[in-house]
């Protein structure tokens, strides 16, 4: 077999891009097995809803489905990567980082810092989700009962003390991780204190979610980070609002004693 053919990023609208994928891999490397048309068939649609993924995440507004979709897409890449890796596949990555960079930026995730002389195996992540990386990397500190928290966050968005646990990983994990914390929970556990009429507990947490923000943006040099989803804008439009409330609630309680 010859070289394996190398692709990067294609629109992909239709079958045709199959049909194009192996008459470009005939070229490269000859006649193909029934195996390897079947290994192209399985790169190109991994391939496909990849950047569908990436579209999905990049246009939605809503945490849970940006979470959702950006887990599609790490496993598909993932999926990518593994196929890459095998002799018989005609295919192969060349921008693999630039695709894991993408993921980074539309989850606002920084890639964990492993040391020089590091015994960490990196070989040992191909293949495997973010999240498990993540989870061995930090200690599973983003972890709430053995799951990632975006996996609790539609089941117990209205539980106030998962959604506190959610909140506590998302900062151990920026700790550990250098990851920004998902507003998703911040924002759910405020509304929950503001229906109980907690409002300084509302004020406390986000600012405490601020505050965190502020110090993954501030820890870049380069001053390329910014946090601009519309939870983040949302929470801090909250604030004014939370600290009103706390003011009002907290002359009350002053004038009736």
């Amino acid at each position: 077999m010859g070289d394996p053919k190398s692709f990067s990023r294609i629109d992909l609208v239709d079958d045709s891009a199959l049909a194009d994928a192996i008459r470009d891999a005939e070229i490269a490397v000859g006649d193909l097995s029934a195996h390897q048309r079947l290994l192209i068939q399985s790169f190109v649609s991994a391939r496909r809803v990849m950047f569908e993924s990436f579209e999905i995440a990049e246009k939605t507004q809503d945490e849970i489905t940006r979470a959702s979709r950006l887990e599609v897409a790490k496993k598909s890449l993932n999926q990518l990567e593994k196929l890459s890796l095998m002799d018989e596949c005609p295919l192969s990555l060349t921008n693999s980082r630039d695709l894991w960079n993408e993921y980074y930026r539309l989850s606002a995730v920084v890639a964990p810092v492993v040391p020089e002389e590091s015994d960490v195996d990196i070989s040992s992540f191909i293949g495997r989700s973010w999240g498990d990386v993540l989870a061995e990397l930090t200690g599973g500190a983003n972890l709430v009962d053995g799951r990632q928290t975006w996996e609790l966050a539609d089941e117990y968005k209205h539980d106030l003390s998962k959604m506190l646990e959610c909140c506590k990983a998302e900062l151990l994990t920026l700790e550990r991780a250098g990851q920004l914390p998902a507003p998703f929970y911040f924002e759910r556990a405020a509304i929950l204190f503001r229906k109980v009429k907690q409002y300084q507990k509302e004020v406390q947490l986000v600012e405490l979610y601020l505050a965190a923000a502020d110090a993954w943006r501030r820890a870049d040099p380069s001053g390329r980070r910014t946090v601009l989803s519309a939870r983040h804008l949302k929470l801090e439009q909250r604030l004014d609002k939370a600290r009103q409330l706390a003011q009002k609630q907290q002359a009350k309680l002053e004038s009736s004693d």
